[in-house]
């Protein structure tokens, strides 16, 4: 019986996973993001949509053309060392327009209960900051929480997660106000 139920439980999220990959490609090929069939439509150096990766999250609205949606497309074209774009879309009549956009790689998706808004955790790169305490900055990957503000109608910086060099774990703790602060007062990651 068990077995029975994880085989249904693992069906269920395969369908789950392929519907909203689906969705997803209809919506990236609609805004001209990447193409579904070959390289070539849309934006210049539009990569195909069957070899990319996404991530989807609906804000407003239902599936499979939400009012509101967060999209990141993961593909050569998309991306580079330090991260992809992700963007906010908003439908206005039949269009949909930009909102804002995020610069880094998502890592998660966290939602809590009793709290609808949805939490995205970002990782972004960056050597501003000397976290070794040596002579220079070196490359540090930190992972940012952001929380969807449907006041603002877009993501605010919530909290720093994790840090690290040359993937070594740092303190957050020393770190954590200043990022904060230099983040809130003016984001590299948020245009």
């Amino acid at each position: 019986m068990y077995r029975s139920l994880g085989i249904i439980f693992g069906l269920l999220l395969a369908v789950t996973g392929y519907a909203q990959r689906r969705d997803a490609i209809v919506l990236a090929e609609r805004l001209g993001l990447c193409d579904f069939n070959h390289k070539g439509s849309g934006y210049p150096n539009t990569y195909p949509c069957s070899d990319c990766r996404f991530y989807l999250l609906p804000l407003s609205g239902e599936l499979p053309m939400p009012d509101l949606f967060f999209i990141e497309i993961q593909s050569p074209s998309h991306c580079g060392t330090g991260g992809c774009t992700g963007t906010v879309f908003q439908k206005q009549g039949s269009q949909y327009h930009e909102l804002f956009s995020m610069f880094g790689r998502v890592d998660a998706e966290r939602s809590r209960p009793n709290d609808p808004q949805p939490l995205l955790v970002y990782q972004h790169f960056t050597d501003h900051y000397n976290f070794s305490g040596k002579d220079f900055p070196q490359q540090a990957a930190i992972w940012a929480s952001y929380r969807w503000s449907p006041q603002q109608r877009r993501f605010q910086l919530k909290d720093i997660v994790r840090i690290e060099v040359n993937g070594e774990p740092i303190a957050v703790g020393p770190w954590r106000s200043r990022i904060l602060s230099d983040w809130q007062a003016a984001s590299p990651w948020l245009f």
